[in-house]
């Protein structure tokens, strides 16, 4: 999971947000779907990162806990 980007950027999102804009269109639905599933696993990325990184805070915790006990 480290290092993977998601597939869609914020810049190229907010890029298409203003082609879509400019030329006075709303975007298509299928452009929304798209965005909303790039929305969708860029938060489960983001979930998952943040177990991660809970699970290593608290593997951190419980070392310095055992050390002060020793």
């Amino acid at each position: 999971m480290t290092g993977k980007r998601a597939p869609m950027d914020s810049k190229s999102a907010a890029a298409l947000i203003k082609k879509s804009t400019k030329e006075n269109k709303p975007t298509s639905e299928n452009e929304v779907e798209k965005l909303a599933l790039e929305i969708q696993k860029t938060l489960e990325q983001l979930g998952e990162l943040v177990a991660e990184q809970t699970e290593l805070t608290m593997e951190i915790v419980g070392k310095r806990t055992t050390e002060r006990l020793q």
